[in-house]
């Protein structure tokens, strides 16, 4: 299996432009003669058949073109049912050519060694809990410190991926719940499926995350991590699980305008979400301010952790926004409550989950909420609040 720093490589490779991915191509064929060892990891995969020519016999060879869009957008998976099946993904993996955001995703499996149970809409939190844990005792917290805005010239100068995050940076928020008070981490968790579930000994399961920095120290770090974790044990009850090798598979997502879109867009919001507007958590999903808050959480991700902010008349982009208009929607209110082991804090984690249908000129909106369905939208998507599945209306416009 290839290690995480030879994976690293790899997708640096596959986002660079066409000249210097041949030259870096020649330069890791000549470092790395060995034929890979199979079967291929996701992410690897998916990088042999996209991103252009490695010589033949070594790691990577013969390449297919990189898929052009299609006239219609396309708009991801919708759900996922079931435990320990293994669902294929139809993410847009192809090297963005304009702007763009980056993430990984890692799928973590398991065998149960003992009974492990899942209260209801809380496994992503459990499990961010147990990981989050998981990194303080290893020391490797400040690896998913975001950083502070003093700090973000630093990046700017390159020195973030070089040194690691500023001290400051690591220093945890003051002052209420700890999951509110600071930026936003660089990973959301998607475990929807195994809410309320409980895993019998000798089971499968798993659950993935979407990793927000490329990092590769941060690939094996949140492997150790997950070891650390399923070797103690998951949940209530501590069950202990035997995890395997986890998959890997970088992402890269063109946020450029669609040369085509639907005129009218289903949003189903799967997990309790939360919008807020001037302030205010707001009673219904206009798509003005969907659209805000998914284009503000991509922008500060970018900024916290990736090549910068987005470079958008936020103002003029919003305003075209209000031309999209909410013409259905069916929803109802969750009330979720979570209590920090760290700080003994309660507070609330709901939110309304149903679904929206959307409906006017969506072309440079869309590439956006398919951003989202990665990312999680509105309020603690660290925590797994806020995915969204988007899929073209059944009802025509």
């Amino acid at each position: 299996m290839p290690t995480p720093a030879i994976i690293s490589q790899i997708w640096e490779i596959a986002r660079t432009s066409a000249p210097e991915r041949s030259r870096r191509i020649g330069a890791f064929s000549a470092k790395n003669p060995e034929p890979l060892p199979q079967p291929l990891p996701l992410g690897v995969s998916t990088v042999v058949r996209n991103c252009g020519k490695f010589k033949e016999g070594n790691y990577l060879h013969r390449l297919a073109d990189v898929a052009k869009l299609a006239d219609a957008p396309d708009l991801g998976s919708g759900p996922r049912e079931g435990v320990g099946v293994q669902v294929s993904s139809s993410a847009p993996t192809r090297p963005a050519t304009g702007t763009h955001f980056d993430l990984v995703r890692l799928r973590f499996s398991f065998t149960a060694l003992d009974a492990i149970h899942f209260p209801a809409n809380c496994a992503a939190n459990l499990l961010r809990g147990a990981f989050g844990l998981a990194l303080e005792s290893g020391d490797a917290g400040c690896l998913f410190a975001p950083r502070s805005p003093a700090t973000l010239s630093d990046r700017v100068a390159g020195s973030w991926n070089i040194a690691g995050p500023p001290e400051a940076a690591c220093r945890p928020a003051k002052g209420g719940p700890s999951g509110l008070a600071d930026l936003p981490r660089p990973f959301v968790f998607r475990a929807r499926h195994l809410d309320g579930l409980t895993i019998r000994s000798g089971e499968r399961f798993h659950f993935d995350l979407h990793l927000f920095t490329s990092r590769p120290d941060a690939l094996d770090a949140v492997r150790r991590a997950f070891a650390a974790v399923a070797s103690t044990g998951i949940g209530p009850g501590r069950g202990r699980a035997e995890m395997d090798e986890p998959s890997v598979e970088p992402v890269s997502l063109s946020l450029d305008p669609l040369p085509s879109a639907p005129s009218r867009i289903h949003v189903d919001f799967l997990t309790p979400t939360e919008l807020k507007h001037q302030g205010r958590i707001v009673t219904e999903p206009l798509f003005p301010v969907l659209f805000a808050r998914t284009r503000d959480r991509i922008s500060t991700l970018r900024e916290l952790y990736g090549p910068g902010p987005l470079s958008l008349d936020f103002a003029a982009i919003g305003a075209r926004a209000a031309a999209v208009r909410m013409v259905a929607c069916d929803w109802s209110p969750v009330e979720i409550t979570r209590r920090s082991s760290r700080t003994g804090q309660s507070h609330g984690i709901g939110g309304f989950t149903g679904f929206a249908e959307y409906e006017g000129p969506l072309v440079e909106f869309l590439p956006y909420l398919e951003a989202a369905r990665w990312t999680g939208v509105g309020r603690q998507a660290v925590w797994g609040k806020g995915e969204i599945a988007v899929s073209p209306s059944t009802i025509e416009a």
